[in-house]
């Protein structure tokens, strides 16, 4: 497989920041303060559908049995 023709990304030119162990300790501190936040306000990925509402709206079509699952116990195959 031949390498792409256009780079993925551009090139950046890195400069050399000093920063100090306390100026990174404050930066953690805020990207951890900013994480609980958006847990609290429910930006979670994990909450909430990862399909439209609508989806829900759509009934089953005629005949539509729902699957039957048995809960494995632990013992014996769960097959």
């Amino acid at each position: 497989m031949s390498p792409p023709a256009v780079p993925l990304s551009v090139p950046v030119q890195s400069q050399s920041v000093q920063l100090s162990p306390v100026q990174i300790q404050d930066m953690i501190a805020q990207r951890v303060d900013q994480a609980i936040a958006s847990r609290k306000s429910g930006d979670s990925v994990s909450r909430g559908r990862p399909y439209p509402v609508e989806y829900d709206r759509e009934p089953y079509p005629i005949g539509f049995v729902p699957p039957r699952f048995q809960v494995f116990d632990g013992f014996g195959n769960p097959r």
